[in-house]
């Protein structure tokens, strides 16, 4: 849906998403002076988190307090929680925390309220031909809430534009379109254009009603809010339809029958069934077992993410395709790889580059700096992007295991807080063969077991591992070595931990 051209201001005293509350507070170090347009678009906020199926090309984005964005630049999902003491708004609280449910596409952010927290979980997932959004409220305090969810004319990146909400029973309709599946009608309702009065006003009023009118605006800022009430200890679930392609006028759409509302309601998988499904797939293919706890939960993350992502992009091969492509494929995806390139109609991917970095230590500076701009979902300050994702995987990998000429280096390169801690690399693919190793330590000595899977006709493979011991060597297809002693280097890289927004 494309981006308003003309807009007006969003008042101090609406709820706006978390990106413009802190773009247009001055106190904020994510303030931007006004000007013209400068407020109605996201300059300083773009952390958002994107989500989706393992095969759909549809991408969702979550914002840091769980604004859900269904389709990239177009309007969205918000919500608000009534409490005992009065109405929470994500966007404007600070007791918010977010994080990845078991590294994976599941992005759950959780406010505090009085007796506890209230979850929000966001999600893709398929329904039979459907491919949705799921969004998961649980109420995990001890005393009941009211829970609000609101659809609003702005999104991640900017302000957007709806002229027409609707509600059929569970069924909210957005400009013609199935925009939102509830499980059962909501208790209370209110709409309003943002032009004349934010719908939040409404709800934390009392003024929202049990009969939904049709909300108009031809200036493109309607606005509705849907109230449930959520008691202790429930969850609500509601689908975000992404794959809706009749507007009105068009062939009927399947979600228009009550019997597929229902079905789609009824078989939502839950957050817990999707990250375990996720989780199963970051199982394939090479698998690796790190000392530093932050960055193995990086490594899971964006790998999976980088499954999502990929499916999301143009339909050309140019750099940014070449390189995610290429993490996912030392990764072990090489069927996803083969689909991708069978799409864009090429054989094969261009040549690695060359080596430019036979230490490895301009590898390790990069990857601590990835590691402390990262955040808590781990995605980077410009948005989700699949290149830095596939930037961090192949650093890993490539520190992990390189193809060399004559054979395989193992760990190119340490970092100064891993001595003395064991390293595992399993079913790592190379041209070579696919190969495993474990480090071990005795004292200041790592012992190394290795074993190579050889593809047929590989030769001799030599076996080094610079990091770890600079003089040896072995053309052994498995074994175990003990070698020379490690000690700190002069200038130390380390991979320690740093507080993320």
């Amino acid at each position: 849906m494309p981006r308003r051209s003309r807009t007006p201001q969003l008042a101090a005293d609406w709820v706006r998403p978390y990106w413009l509350e802190r773009q247009s507070d001055p106190a904020s170090p994510a303030f931007v002076p006004a000007g013209p347009g400068r407020e109605l678009r996201n300059i300083s906020g773009r952390r958002w988190t994107c989500i989706g199926t393992l095969d759909g090309p549809s991408q969702a984005i979550v914002d840091p307090r769980g604004l859900v964005t269904p389709v990239p630049g177009g309007w969205s999902v918000d919500w608000w929680i009534g409490a005992a003491d009065r109405w929470h708004f994500p966007s404007r609280e600070v007791a918010v925390r977010q994080r990845l449910v078991d590294d994976t596409p599941v992005v759950e952010t959780a406010m505090r309220v009085p007796g506890g927290d209230v979850v929000h979980r966001a999600y893709a997932a398929r329904s039979g031909d459907h491919e949705l959004v799921v969004l998961e409220l649980e109420n995990e305090s001890s005393v009941p809430v009211a829970l609000a969810l609101a659809v609003r004319p702005h999104g991640t990146e900017g302000l957007s534009t709806i002229k027409l909400i609707e509600l059929d029973g569970t069924l909210v309709s957005v400009d013609g379109r199935p925009a939102v599946v509830f499980p059962r009608p909501p208790n209370r309702t209110a709409g309003s254009p943002l032009a004349s009065s934010d719908v939040a006003t409404l709800v934390v009023a009392g003024d929202d009603d049990d009969a939904f009118r049709p909300v108009r605006d031809d200036g493109g800022t309607a606005s509705a809010a849907f109230v449930f009430a959520l008691p202790h200890r429930t969850t609500l679930r509601v689908a975000m339809p992404v794959d809706t392609t009749a507007g009105r006028g068009g062939k009927p759409h399947g979600l228009q029958s009550a019997m597929a509302r229902a079905a789609l309601t009824v078989s939502l998988p839950t957050a817990r069934q999707v990250a375990n499904g996720w989780g199963a797939h970051g199982q394939r293919g090479m698998r690796v077992v790190l000392p530093d706890d932050r960055l193995q939960s990086c490594v899971e993350a964006n790998r999976r993410h980088l499954l999502v992502l990929h499916n999301a992009i143009d339909r050309k091969v140019d750099d940014t395709t070449v390189a995610m492509l290429r993490a996912l494929e030392l990764y072990g995806y090489a069927n996803e790889v083969a689909e991708a390139l069978e799409s864009y109609g090429a054989k094969e991917l261009r040549p690695a580059p060359a080596e430019a970095d036979p230490g490895g230590q301009q590898a390790l500076a990069q990857l601590v700096r990835l590691l402390d701009t990262a955040t808590a979902t781990w995605t980077w300050p410009d948005g989700h992007s699949g290149a830095v994702a596939a930037e961090l995987l192949t650093l890993v990998r490539e520190l992990l295991v390189r193809e060399v000429d004559g054979g395989l280096a193992l760990y190119r390169a340490m970092p100064a807080d891993w001595i003395g801690l064991p390293v595992e690399v399993h079913d790592a693919p190379t041209r070579v063969g696919r190969l495993s190793y474990a480090i071990r330590w005795h004292g200041e000595r790592p012992a190394l077991l290795w074993e190579l899977a050889p593809t047929p006709g590989a030769g001799t493979v030599t076996m080094s591992a610079p990091g770890l011991d600079p003089a040896w060597s072995s053309t052994e297809l498995a074994g175990e070595a003990l070698l020379a002693p490690v000690l700190p280097p002069p200038t130390p890289v380390r991979l320690s931990p740093r507080a993320r927004d």
